[in-house]
């Protein structure tokens, strides 16, 4: 069995020994970068089902990314976006009016990766996709003691993925970049507790635009 071992070890030694230094030297090269890059991002998001279509039809967010180079034309991100948005909950009720009776809070939290399919060059195309955890707050009309709707909040987390597609165009010297990212996600959770719990669907079609520096 030793002696086994001692033929793998003197084979693989043997295999690194013909590896051009140049190609060693590529594979390095190619992790890129180290220095991070802070994107600033503005976002819209479409809900897709049709309650939540019709109560709030979609979601303005601003957030934040932070990227780093991890390989060859590919950038490992963390981002953070937050959204505020009032809705009709009796839309399908033509002769009551409850605009802004309710209130839908999100802070979406991503991890993800982008590929860049194009040659490098000053415009890039992205491929990516994130896993996302959405903290959500709903504000929803509830009936009371005196027969008059108050608000009672809900909270929870919703769970899902994100794909994401788009242009980006920077500058000559690659430190500022300015990009449009069209991304498709699919969350879904619960808000409540206990036998007050209902399902919460936040999948959507998304927009976004973003300014990035590097730090």
């Amino acid at each position: 069995m030793v002696k086994s071992v001692t033929s793998a070890i003197l084979l693989f030694l043997s295999l690194c020994s013909i590896i051009p230094a140049s190609t060693v030297a590529d594979q390095v090269k190619d992790v890129g970068s180290p220095i991070p890059e802070l994107a600033f991002t503005i976002g819209w998001h479409q809900y897709l089902k049709t309650d939540m279509a019709d109560t709030y039809g979609g979601m303005l967010t601003y957030g934040a990314r932070l990227s780093w180079h991890a390989a060859k034309n590919s950038w490992f991100f963390l981002g953070a976006e937050y959204g505020q948005e009032s809705g009709n909950p009796y839309y399908d009720s033509p002769d009551f009016e409850g605009y802004d009776a309710v209130r839908l809070s999100a802070l979406p939290l991503q991890m993800g990766f982008r590929w860049n399919v194009n040659q490098p060059s000053q415009f890039r195309f992205y491929l990516g996709f994130a896993f996302q955890a959405v903290w959500t707050e709903e504000e929803v009309p509830v009936l009371s003691e005196t027969g008059l709707d108050s608000l009672q909040t809900f909270t929870g987390w919703n769970y899902g993925i994100q794909f994401l597609l788009g242009p980006e165009w920077r500058s000559h010297e690659g430190s500022r970049a300015f990009g449009l990212e069209i991304g498709y996600t699919i969350s879904n959770g619960e808000l409540g507790k206990g036998r007050q719990r209902y399902g919460m669907d936040l999948n959507s079609v998304n927009a976004r635009v973003y300014f990035a520096i590097k730090l």
